[in-house]
């Protein structure tokens, strides 16, 4: 999101009463295995943890990776 929306979004919020919340990046997770970068165990696990946070359960996890793989290899 553009810093221009971002504000008007911040704008919109305070005029509704709504706060802004910091959410995780949960696609940034579910993608991370498909990065050209290595990871740690802990970097893995974390990634395993966080959309589990937000939701997700692991089985749920790898039925994504699996969906959006071949997208990712391409």
């Amino acid at each position: 999101m553009s810093a221009a929306h971002r504000a008007r979004l911040r704008r919109f919020g305070a005029a509704n009463g709504t706060p802004p919340r910091a959410r995780p990046d949960v696609w940034g997770d579910l993608l991370e295995p498909f990065l050209d970068t290595e990871s740690t165990h802990g970097g893995r696990v974390a990634t395993l943890e966080r959309p589990a946070a937000a939701g997700l359960d692991a089985d749920e996890t790898a039925r994504i990776r699996e969906r959006v793989g071949p997208l990712m290899a391409a």
